[in-house]
């Protein structure tokens, strides 16, 4: 057996290391003595050595022998001599791999570039459009991805990004089916017409669309379309719809890592701690190389109060993918959390740059704003909201709450009865609204709206405990006493709720006791919560 035969037969047994060791003692002997290895199999022998040196994450190295392979080949290797060796443009696409792991992106860019069109393959085209994409060149991007479908029109990642893009559904679909379809992939082009619906902001038509291909026999079950109804509820804040869609994503494949740091997010906005540290946990045990676990560990820490920490898992998450929406968005909120405001304030803004059609980053952003006393830029970022969203309940509401906060109260006042006009239920708008009834000392009213929203939305803690104050103050209570008594059920150890009993009781001049348990009918009522009231009619993907 031939050296160039050891190496091969190393090679296509997956043995790497010991190739590695092989491939560096034979290519010293090559330098030292004449003719131990054919030019042909001296440059196999440097892009097997380059392969498992890349393997290992060794760029550097990997690439110095890539090069030296296409140096040797240009020079002495006639191609119609040996045409078993690796093309010439196979080897020019490991060194862009290799500038990737390096994070050389402008030279990976124009390695692919100097491919010869002809002899770039789908992979390259699709490399290539998703570093075109990645750097603001559209018009390069769809290009790209054009080339990769009329080779394979199943390429699902080219089509969606094309969807991204904002090219027609329609026209991305006659691509899919210009060779025809087989009778097992004819759902393709009603899931291609359903991402085409999200990606243009037909929310709603979208929605159906999925909860259609839920159904459909061929799909049921599917863990992409369970992935893809969670993002919709997500994102218009129907967050029980959203979990119950995660929730069967999992089910469907427990071993995905993909948008389960969405998933994350909300289990920690719904105070599932336990649930979000076996989530953290079990994605860690997948995948180390997927910015979706290193967020999901960073709002494990961000929900113990480890901020430290928690920057620490989301800078390894951006250093993975730099636009990473859901790294940005934890990264802002971190950056909050410890009173760095005017960072956080930017650090939203790029997240609105990145995903203009998430809601996350405009309402994070006024409310960095408040925080700093900046009512005019807070008022500023909810008018920019509104004109990127559109008017909807969660951007007309954060409006009204910037209004409130510079003193504008009929103006909010107004914004927050277009809302509860359009959609009663809304709670936001219902707490913001008697909040500003309680500041205008309207306590009469208060009574009347929170009345009216109670029998309407049900029970939630914060119903029920700005309830009893307007009833305290409008002197009735022994109903204070028994509203506070129902948002102390819901949460046993709030201290404002039991605060709050404290000063009824007082006012009364008593220590009279109160007895905290209620009907059963009444406990069943308090699993309706705040998280499904904030919907929106904004979505993003």
């Amino acid at each position: 057996m031939s050296a160039i035969e050891v190496l091969r037969q190393l090679y296509e047994d997956g043995l790497y290391d010991d190739l590695e060791i092989l491939a560096s003692l034979l290519l010293t002997v090559d330098r030292n003595c004449d003719d131990v290895l054919m030019p042909s199999h001296r440059y196999q022998a440097l892009v097997w050595y380059g392969d498992v040196l890349r393997e290992s994450r060794q760029f550097k190295k990997a690439e110095l022998m890539y090069e030296q392979a296409l140096q040797l080949k240009r020079s002495v290797v006639r191609k119609r001599q040996h045409e078993d060796i690796t093309p010439h443009a196979e080897v020019q696409y490991r060194i862009y791999q290799c500038l990737l792991g390096r994070k050389e992106i402008r030279l990976a860019t124009s390695t692919l570039e100097n491919i010869p069109l002809k002899q770039r393959t789908p992979k390259m085209n699709m490399a290539l459009g998703r570093l075109y994409q990645s750097q603001g060149n559209d018009r390069g991007a769809i290009a790209c991805y054009k080339d990769v479908l009329k080779v394979n029109p199943y390429a699902i990642a080219a089509i969606t990004s094309l969807l991204e893009l904002n090219m027609k559904a329609a026209d991305v679909s006659s691509m899919v089916t210009s060779k025809g379809l087989h009778v097992t992939m004819e759902w393709l082009p009603a899931f291609v017409a359903a991402c085409g619906d999200l990606h243009s902001k037909n929310t709603s038509k979208a929605l159906e669309a999925f909860q259609s291909l839920d159904t459909s026999l061929q799909l049921k079950e599917s863990f992409d379309v369970s992935l893809m109804l969670a993002k919709l509820h997500y994102f218009q804040g129907e967050s029980n719809k959203a979990l119950g869609a995660f929730e069967r994503a999992v089910k469907a494949d427990k071993y995905q890592v993909r948008g389960m740091d969405l998933y994350a997010s909300l289990l920690m906005r719904e105070k599932r701690s336990k649930e979000l540290e076996q989530l953290s946990n079990h994605l860690l045990s997948l995948s180390d190389s997927m910015p979706e676990t290193w967020v999901a560990l960073g709002y494990l820490c961000y929900n113990r109060g480890k901020f430290p920490r928690a920057r620490h898992m989301c800078d390894k998450a951006l250093d993975m993918n730099p636009k990473h929406v859901n790294a940005v968005i934890l990264k802002a909120e971190i950056l909050f959390a410890i009173g760095g405001f005017q960072s956080a304030a930017s650090t939203y803004s790029e997240a609105q740059i990145i995903a203009p059609h998430r809601f996350e980053p405009y309402r994070g952003q006024v409310t960095c704003y408040l925080s700093q006393n900046r009512f005019s830029d807070a008022q500023t970022a909810a008018t920019n909201a509104i004109r990127q969203l559109g008017q909807s309940p969660r951007t007309l509401t954060l409006k009204a709450e910037a209004l409130a906060k510079n003193n504008q109260i009929e103006k909010a006042r107004s914004y927050l009865e277009r809302v509860l006009a359009h959609d009663p239920g809304y709670l936001p708008a219902i707490y913001d609204l008697a909040e500003i009834l309680d500041q205008t000392r309207n306590y009469q009213g208060g009574v009347q709206l929170l009345s009216e929203k109670l029998q309407l939305v049900g029970s939630t803690l914060r119903l029920h405990q700005m309830y009893a104050e307007f009833l305290h103050k409008t002197n009735e209570p022994e109903q204070a006493l028994f509203h506070y008594g129902i948002a102390l059920n819901l949460d046993p150890g709030n201290a404002q709720v039991k605060k709050g009993i404290q000063l009824v009781e007082q006012s009364v001049g008593g220590e009279q006791s109160y007895d905290m348990e209620m009907d059963d009918d009444r406990e069943s009522e308090a699993n309706n919560d705040d998280s499904d009231g904030d919907g929106v009619w904004s979505d993003e993907f």
